[in-house]
Formats: C-alpha cells, sequence, structure tokens
C-alpha cells in the first residue's frame, strides 16, 4: 500500500522526468536512458506534519559529449516547468547525474 507522502514524492519525481524529456525533445534531443529516484523529509511544522523538502536525483544518459551539455542546460529549466514543483510549498532540490552512453561496438 501506497502513503499519501510517497505519491506525492512519486508525482514531483515524474514530473520532472515527464518536463525533463518534453524539453529535450522541443530541443532534439532523446536520452539514450533516464532513471531517478526522490526522496521527501517529512516534518512537524508548528504542530502540523508537512513535506518540507523534496530531493530529485535523476541520472541521465546521453550518447555524445555535445549531447551532454544540452542535456545540463535543458536540466536547468526543468524545476521551473514542471506544475507540481510549482504547486507545493516544499523545497526542491534538483540534483541531477550527466553520462555519456558506452560507445556500441
Amino acid at each position: 500500500m501506497w502513503a499519501p507522502e510517497e505519491l506525492l514524492v512519486g508525482s514531483l519525481n515524474t514530473c520532472m522526468m515527464l518536463t525533463f524529456l518534453t524539453l529535450a525533445q522541443a530541443r532534439g534531443l532523446i536520452p539514450a536512458g533516464y532513471e531517478s529516484e526522490a526522496e521527501g523529509l517529512l516534518e512537524n511544522v508548528e504542530d502540523k506534519y508537512r513535506i518540507t523538502e523534496v530531493t530529485v536525483r535523476p541520472r541521465v544518459v546521453v550518447e555524445s559529449d555535445i549531447q551532454l551539455e544540452l542535456a545540463r542546460k535543458i536540466m536547468e529549466g526543468v524545476e521551473a516547468q514542471c506544475f507540481i514543483s510549482n504547486s507545493i510549498r516544499a523545497q526542491v532540490k534538483l540534483t541531477p547525474e550527466f553520462l555519456v552512453a558506452p560507445a556500441q561496438k
């Protein structure tokens, strides 16, 4: 069974991924891979429990060094474009990792 706080964090994680992939497609970038994990911090603030922080850790794999720089630039705009991150009061931390896929033989 899923808890509501897990669904909230999962929704943010998914929204970040879909936002990145949409922005990437618009710029002509098709990543070779994308995976992500997210973690929320639940705290008691003024006698009310709330998610105060969500850390999203996407791992983006691209085909070349040129795509690597483009992927980084695209990721810079993801948080501002993600409607879930714009809808919550929690601080959102986006800590991406970018990798170039090994050349296939």
